[in-house]
């Protein structure tokens, strides 16, 4: 046979095998591998919010489901083992699985196992064969045949046989493995996996044995991408993938398989060339955070890689999804630029770093974001120029949405990273009050954060019946179990629980040294309730032991650890200081971390801190001390997986020493009139 006629020959059998039945969703970002399905998004028949149908867990793992007629394939990381397990579509009952003894991290795994653990790579099903093919963060690379109730088929381990060294430390930023993330590539006659090693960055398999076809000419070492992609340059079918140096394109034609097309430097801090490349025909999208802050579009040739575009925007672990001459992608909120030219088209809405989008038949985006929320939003053709929530539904699970969203069959998949999933119907009307055609549950009060004569003149108690905004208060003399607020009243769940030395004085106050108190069950809903405004205050009464503590030493914390928090309002030295984390401070809230005001020892002090559209103010005694817009952006990157502790850090290691007469969160900012009111109300009797 000819060499063309045996390419012509590959051709059809690529077109077979890349062909799936209407409605699948048998590889990582769809059939198409680029987000765009042909499912409607059910808003038109009103079945948003979706129904749950039914929900279960897998093991921990941020890999990615599958759907396959009436099967979602999955998998996860439980007691030393992986299990793969086919799940019934309508009911999600166990159909059969399989298991193997595993590790939770990867050999050469370092960095940030604390957001992350289990398997991370999506499997990819072969129509041609049945066969499910899996890998985990260890480089077990497995095939599974579905039609023996996954019967192992064959496998292999890509660090044994193939040896990725450990990804390098790029300049002075600290170093990040996460194993091997990238889905493996069902083409042809061929399982592709982007295997990093010495011997080759890409490597092909005889998709029935196992047996190495080919590897790249390209050796450089494995990206955190989520899977490679096909395209064609210039006539040639190639493979796309971002590896830690930067952007790889390579052939796969006959005669010519894995010969580098062209290379675009890219090379990034933490190793985190994390996002899936986009491909616009004959073009590529990549873009990162870190070092980069940019998105740039890349015209390919067999021969280089060129930028037409490159824009501030950027995304870094969301895929960008190309649809209709628009780019969307989910990252500190939704975001749709022009695919021409990159021209901002609009952006919004409250989305932090971790996302998926799917964009649907009926020019519908879908978004999978933050730690469990679900949104629907109209794309650029039904938006008019501005972004358009359609409806949300938030808190489906309480642990990062690293797993990308799956829309099947009429059925929405959402997945944890602790193994959690539920199956949602598009084909029912929804149950619950839609946020586009009902009302918000949230009290309109942000938009006058000083507030107005009729609430002021109904403050005649401390924290207020029924205040608008009032997440959580307690006040000398409540006692052990009781935490007042319009979320936790009536809750016996919430309740002042003391660690170490800390006691309750005569009247009733907390004294905090060498111990603090935690109120369990409020962290979620403190921070739901202040996500969903991107408004923050806190209120305290409090006295220093001394003005010789620092760290800062912790008086009212949402936080985990010294590094990680939502906010901790503190003390360094005989100053209070504020952390506050958003979009634009960090992980710590620390840049910057914005000194308040000064303390006294021995003497009460009325504080409340209010943060609200870039502007943080700061109230003692009733009087304003500070406004600054230092701290900017908002709270969508709030961590749900933080603590409210008063006294201390979460795992002791900022001690406060001190007294603490009342405390109290909103989720809205207090002006200056009823930060008077406070004052005066809190100081009554004493």
């Amino acid at each position: 046979m000819s060499r063309r006629v045996f390419g012509m020959a590959l051709g059809l059998v690529l077109v077979a095998t890349l062909s799936v039945r209407a409605g699948d969703w048998p590889h990582w970002r769809g059939a198409d591998r680029t987000d765009v399905v042909d499912e409607d998004s059910g808003w038109d028949a009103g079945a948003w919010p979706p129904v749950e149908k039914w929900s279960a867990n897998v093991g921990e793992g941020t890999t990615s489901p599958l759907v396959v007629g009436d099967r979602v394939y999955t998998l996860g990381w439980r007691d030393g083992r992986d299990t793969v397990v086919a799940l019934d579509l309508n009911t999600g009952t166990v159909a059969w699985s399989q298991s193997y003894a595993a590790p939770q991290y990867a050999r050469n795994s370092t960095g940030d196992q604390s957001m992350y653990s289990g398997v991370t790579p999506t499997p990819s099903f072969d129509v041609e064969t049945g066969v499910l093919y899996t890998m985990n963060t260890d480089g077990e690379l497995i095939a599974w045949d579905t039609k023996r109730d996954g019967a192992r088929v064959w496998g292999l381990n890509l660090y044994e046989r193939y040896h990725q060294p450990m990804r390098p430390k790029v300049g002075s930023s600290g170093r990040r493995d996460y194993g091997y993330t990238s889905a493996p590539l069902v083409y042809g006659r061929w399982i592709v996996v982007e295997v990093g090693s010495p011997d080759g960055t890409v490597m092909a398999f005889d998709k029935r044995t196992g047996d190495r076809v080919w590897a790249s000419q390209y050796t450089g070492v494995a990206g955190h991408s989520g899977g490679l992609v096909p395209m064609t340059v210039e006539g040639v079918p190639c493979l796309a993938v971002l590896t830690v140096d930067g952007l790889l394109v390579l052939r796969v034609d006959a005669g010519n398989e894995g010969k580098t097309v062209a290379t675009y430097p890219w090379l990034t801090e933490f190793a985190n060339n994390n996002m899936t490349p986009a491909v616009i025909g004959s073009d590529v999208l990549i873009s990162s955070g870190y070092n980069h802050q940019r998105m740039v579009r890349l015209h390919v040739t067999l021969g280089e890689a060129r930028s037409v575009w490159a824009i501030t925007e950027f995304t870094k672990t969301c895929s960008p999804v190309v649809y209709k001459g628009s780019v969307y992608w989910s990252f500190k909120g939704l975001r749709c630029v022009d695919a021409a030219s990159g021209k901002v088209r609009w952006e919004g809405g409250k989305f932090g770093d971790v996302g998926s989008c799917v964009v649907t038949r009926d020019g519908r985006v879908i978004v999978w974001a933050n730690d469990g929320d679900l949104a629907l939003a109209e794309s650029n053709e039904g938006t008019h120029g501005g972004l358009k929530i359609l409806s949300t539904k938030n808190n489906v699970f309480r642990a990062y949405a690293w797993p990308h969203v799956v829309l099947a069959h009429g059925r929405l998949i959402c997945k944890d990273g602790q193994g959690n999933v539920k199956c949602f119907d598009l084909r029912e009307r929804g149950g619950e009050v839609n946020v586009a055609r009902g009302a918000s549950r949230t009290p309109d009060l942000a938009a006058a954060p000083t507030g107005d004569d009729a609430r002021l003149a109904a403050l005649t108690e401390w924290p207020g019946a029924d205040t608008p905004g009032l997440v959580l208060a307690w006040k000398a003399g409540y006692g052990a179990r009781r935490v007042d607020g319009a979320v936790a009243k009536g809750d016996a769940r919430w309740r002042m629980v003391e660690r170490g030395k800390a006691s309750r004085d005569e009247r009733g106050r907390m004294s905090l040294a060498g111990g603090a108190y935690v109120a369990d069950a409020a962290d979620r809903a403190i921070v739901d309730a202040c996500r969903e405004t991107n408004q923050l205050s806190i209120e305290a009464v409090i006295a220093p032991d001394s003005l010789k503590q620092s760290g800062p030493a912790r008086i009212v914390s949402l936080s985990s650890d010294a590094y990680h928090r939502d906010f901790t309002l503190g003390q360094e030295g005989g100053k209070l200081v504020m952390r506050l984390r958003t979009t634009r401070t960090g992980d710590n809230g620390s840049k910057p971390e914005v000194t308040l005001c000064d303390l006294q020892t021995g003497k009460p002090q009325h504080v409340i801190v209010s943060y609200a559209a870039g502007r943080l103010t700061c109230y003692l005694n009733g009087k304003l001390v500070i406004e600054t817009d230092a701290v900017r952006g908002d709270l969508s990157n709030w961590d749900a997986d933080q603590h409210f502790v008063l006294g201390d850090e979460w795992n002791g290691e900022r001690d406060w020493a001190g007294v603490i007469e009342r405390v109290a969160i909103y989720n809205r900012a207090v002006g200056p009139l009823e930060a008077a009111a406070r004052f005066a109300l809190a100081t009554v009797g004493r």
